[in-house]
């Protein structure tokens, strides 16, 4: 989901005591604070920000730990034609006894379709008419919601979207109003098990706290309550051991890698769950580098840029393995073998390239800053800057960050990357891999528009590392390793 490293999100009590590892309490710190206005599957921009929504409410479908495509607040679904007819669970109530109906995920879909979240295209894939109210292709009356595709081949990505947080299906008691315009009133109404009581305002919260909903299908053997409270980085571990505040770190934390390693080594009070190589540190271009440098220039300032990281022993990049390409090896939108040639080509030339304009103007998050700047403080080709949005936007040529990536072929993903200016794919490309009549038709044109981006320069990965859950063991889970979203329902105590 990609999503900026120095937005990463957890949550806790202040100044907590020292924790009772014995109670029914998550214990979580965080790196930054939390704004609870800025949490609407709306405007998704941060892996906190989507892995808070999937805390608190429920996709139709979600993706088990095998990967398989389950059910959820859907209690069964069937195809016919074009229409997926969803059955909604009966009994879901939230806190103050609303019951979920097929409205609530009517009217849920409908505000992300006139508003067109980052990483969502069910519009495109619905309405006749994109980004309107007005979309006839979802309807709903009591328990029974029916999805009307434009093509019969869309019913493939419709069902893979609906797992992810954009589409989450919120009360209708949450919302302003019934109307697709309405806006997120509170969190104490949740379609999930947890809630949280606490007034939506634009404002920076140091801690909150995820409740349960005791009346929840979902709600045997979880954590009562998950306490998330900001701290400094130096807080969460003492002496190469958990912090005794806390008993979870969820994979979304920035907890640097030569810390996890005297972690695992260290405290057999803990177990560390890895997924696969999901996390991408990158040096990303923005669109005044994109209009002041040639591709072959922004190639050589990335790879000159990725080289003095990777040479720096103090401030070496928080990866696990060095990677050339965006999608990991192996998976769905890998470069095939005569384009991975081409570009490691591209790439021996371009660090041989002398560019014409310099320096670089490389734009640096507060984190990032303290930890690289350093690094080209000597350099008269790159100088750094510390990143605001508006400088991000004015100022920066390139810029380092982490996103997310997917072993999986995945609409959403493609999605966010256009809509972000990562990848070099036009309006007509994107149909076009949309209206593909297969899959191998569609993952060349992916693997075409990931080379494409690379030979352009629009991105160069530096390396790539694993997210990681850290949970006491006094409780268990079994996080999916080819994926980031890991709802803390999916934790229970052992019993």
């Amino acid at each position: 989901m990609i999503l900026k490293a120095t937005i990463l999100l957890s949550f806790i009590l202040v100044g907590c005591q020292k924790m009772n590892t014995n109670d029914d309490t998550l214990h979580a710190p965080m790196s930054v604070p939390v704004n609870l206005s800025k949490i609407d599957s709306r405007t998704i921009e941060t892996t906190f920000q989507y892995q808070l929504l999937i805390n608190i409410n429920l996709t139709l479908l979600e993706y088990d730990k095998d990967s398989n495509l389950v059910t959820l607040l859907a209690e069964d679904y069937e195809i016919n034609d074009r229409t997926i007819t969803f059955q909604i669970k009966k009994g879901i109530r939230t806190k103050n006894n609303h019951e979920i109906k097929a409205i609530d995920a009517e009217i849920s879909l409908k505000r992300l379709i006139i508003s067109k979240g980052s990483h969502s295209r069910l519009s495109q894939l619905l309405c006749s008419e994109e980004n309107s109210p007005d979309c006839p292709g979802i309807s709903s009356k009591n328990y029974e919601l029916k999805l009307v595709a434009k093509k019969k081949s869309y019913i493939p990505f419709i069902l893979n979207l609906l797992t992810s947080a954009d589409n989450v299906i919120f009360p209708t008691t949450a919302l302003s109003s019934q109307s697709p315009e309405s806006k997120i009133i509170n969190f104490l109404e949740t379609t999930g098990p947890y809630y949280i009581d606490a007034d939506i305002k634009d404002v920076n919260l140091n801690h909150f706290e995820l409740k349960l909903n005791n009346f929840h299908f979902l709600n045997k053997d979880l954590p009562k309550s998950i306490l998330y409270s900001l701290v400094e980085d130096s807080e969460i571990f003492v002496e190469n051991k958990l912090n005794p505040r806390f008993n979870y770190i969820h994979n979304v934390l920035s907890v640097r890698i030569e810390k996890l390693d005297k972690l695992k080594d260290n405290d057999s009070s803990v177990k560390i769950y890895n997924t696969g190589p999901l996390k991408n540190a990158m040096i990303f271009t923005t669109q005044n580098g994109k209009n002041k440098f040639s591709s072959l220039d922004l190639l050589h300032h990335e790879l000159s840029i990725k080289k003095a990281l990777l040479n720096s022993k103090d401030s070496f990049p928080n990866i696990r393995q060095i990677q050339t390409e965006y999608f990991p090896s192996g998976s769905d939108g890998a470069l095939r073998t005569e384009q991975a040639i081409e570009l490691e080509n591209t790439y021996n030339l371009a660090l041989k390239h002398k560019p014409k304009k310099y320096p670089i103007v490389l734009g640096l998050f507060p984190g990032n800053y303290e930890r690289y700047h350093k690094v080209f403080l000597n350099s008269d080709m790159i100088k750094t800057i510390k990143l605001t949005d508006e400088s991000l936007e004015n100022e920066a040529d390139l810029y380092i960050d982490t996103i997310d990536t997917s072993f999986q072929e995945s609409l959403d993903l493609l999605e966010y990357a256009k809509n972000f200016g990562i990848f070099k794919i036009s309006d007509e490309e994107m149909q076009l891999y949309i209206d593909a009549n297969s899959k191998n038709e569609r993952l060349k044109i992916l693997q075409n528009v990931h080379f494409n981006s690379l030979m352009a320069g629009y991105c160069l990965t530096i390396g790539s590392s694993p997210y990681v859950t850290i949970i006491n063991k006094k409780w268990e889970a079994a996080p999916p390793t080819i994926f980031v979203g890991f709802p803390v329902w999916k934790i229970t105590k052992k019993n």
